[in-house]
């Protein structure tokens, strides 16, 4: 598998809803919604007070597997 572009954010309204998977993985062809997240490559914060939500988020670059109800970025 090679790295890809990847945003990470909080799910607010997952929160509100009770529903536990509170952080959301974006990628080019999906959207996976976890409990947790792990992170082991370089990211970078991306504020954008303009713009629709999430107008905060954590994007980087790398390979994105699923392990139950965690997400892990290598």
């Amino acid at each position: 598998m090679k790295p890809r572009k990847f945003r990470l954010h909080f799910n607010r309204i997952n929160m509100q809803r009770g529903n536990p998977n509170i952080w959301t993985v974006h990628l080019s062809d999906k959207c996976i919604q976890v409990r947790e997240v792990q992170v082991s490559v370089p990211i970078e914060t991306i504020y954008r007070p303009e713009a629709r939500q999430p107008r905060a988020f954590l994007s980087g670059k790398g390979i994105v597997t699923v392990q139950g109800n965690t997400a892990y970025i290598n």
